[in-house]
């Protein structure tokens, strides 16, 4: 039933012309069907097909270049990881001390990351899945609604480099240039 749902919302979300239709549709339709204190949990076969089909569709982008990229991307990547210090902290601290959740709920709560593997880890260590599953949908819902209205998506040339990005934000050089190969945008230098 739940399958239904999710296509159906999904197909709603399409026609009402939201972002990301198909993601954001299925996550609305399995919430509001969780809100109706219907049961749902997939089966665990279908939980570790979908953990598979992940991560290889994630490792299937590495490629030989990914590590001399990793040099020329020490900007993006130390902000990044400052971020995720920042926004694990303060949510941990929200969901430990204002919400008073336990340190493991507000730890897996607080972890940024793909709900897929915050769940299944929470699972094995007994964790209060609902908490954690309602504050990461709560999240890339958010996410999904909010990043479109604040970065305009615009027709790119076939070629960008990072300082086209960069004159666009107002901020210095980049110091990458991407350009289309086979319908995705890869680093090039």
């Amino acid at each position: 039933m739940i399958w239904l749902i999710g296509v159906l919302t999904s197909a709603i979300a399409y026609g009402l012309g939201l972002p990301s239709p198909w993601l954001l549709g299925a996550m609305v339709g399995a919430w509001l069907y969780g809100f109706a204190a219907k049961p749902q949990s997939p089966p665990l076969l279908v939980s570790l097909l979908t953990s598979g089909v992940l991560g290889l569709s994630i490792a299937s982008f590495i490629d030989a270049d990914f590590g001399q990229h990793l040099w020329d991307w020490r900007a993006s990547i130390g902000a990044m990881l400052v971020m995720l210090v920042l926004t694990l902290s303060l949510s941990f601290a929200f969901f430990r001390y204002a919400c008073r959740w336990s340190p493991r709920d507000s730890f897996l709560s607080a972890t940024p990351g793909n709900l897929t593997f915050i769940v299944a880890y929470a699972q094995e260590l007994g964790v209060a899945i609902e908490k954690v599953i309602v504050v990461h949908t709560l999240r890339l819902m958010l996410l999904i609604l909010c990043l479109p209205a604040l970065f305009p998506i615009y027709d790119l040339p076939d070629h960008v480099t990072g300082d086209d990005v960069a004159r666009k934000l107002g901020v210095d050089h980049f110091g990458c240039t991407c350009s289309r190969v086979d319908g995705r945008c890869v680093a090039t230098g």
